[in-house]
């Protein structure tokens, strides 16, 4: 009759310290779940304008690219063009056939401006 009196007791003892875990474990999750909501709320509200932020920054750096190369110099831009020529120039000449224009006065035209 002991025997089973102390085994109860261990039982019990053992279900409350579970009990105790359980409990103090789920008041964690709790707080850990609103900290979560908090930062979702934030991210979801901020991401707009980080997006808005880099598109201008991206618009800032577009335009210093093509000014730099609207403006590079005719060392460094023959070489440039000469590596283009190679791809650009068939590209333009079958652009410039569907439009109807042979590319050979596309160019005439072209050096005639510089």
């Amino acid at each position: 009759m002991q025997w089973l009196l102390l085994r109860t007791l261990i039982g019990v003892l053992c279900a409350y310290a579970a009990n105790q875990n359980l409990s103090s474990q789920v008041k964690n999750i709790r707080r850990l779940v609103n900290s979560n909501m908090r930062d979702l709320h934030t991210f979801a509200n901020d991401t707009p304008m980080q997006i808005d932020y880099l598109i201008s920054q991206y618009a800032t750096a577009k335009n210093k690219v093509i000014y730099d190369l609207d403006n590079i110099g005719p060392l460094l831009g023959g070489r440039i063009h000469e590596q283009l020529n190679k791809e650009v120039h068939p590209a333009l000449n079958q652009v410039l056939n569907m439009a109807g224009v042979k590319i050979h006065r596309a160019i005439k035209g072209n050096s005639a401006t510089k």
